[in-house]
């Protein structure tokens, strides 16, 4: 596997981080059928933050991202390796 290439967020070559995590929180809720209001709740957040977060627009903390990946049952791990594959994809 190699290393997916990072630029800074100037939307031009590459996403970043923050957007790619997010989408790949995205990928995982959609897989498991929840809403954004359930998966909202489950982590203890806003559904209007977690839309943010999934689209790349909101900053969020490693707590909050502990919170999300524990809401969907998944690793932080899990969901970092899955979002840098989707990139590279």
């Amino acid at each position: 596997m190699g290393v997916a290439k990072m630029a800074p967020d100037d939307g031009t070559q590459f996403p970043n981080a923050q957007r790619m995590i997010g989408s790949a929180i995205r990928r995982f809720r959609d897989e498991d059928g929840a809403t954004l209001e359930q998966l909202a709740r489950r982590a203890g957040i806003s559904y209007q933050y977690l839309c943010g977060i999934e689209t790349g627009k909101e900053n969020f903390s490693i707590g909050i991202f502990e919170k999300i990946c524990f809401a969907l049952d998944r690793s932080p791990a899990t969901v970092v390796m899955a979002a840098y594959e989707a990139a590279e994809a």
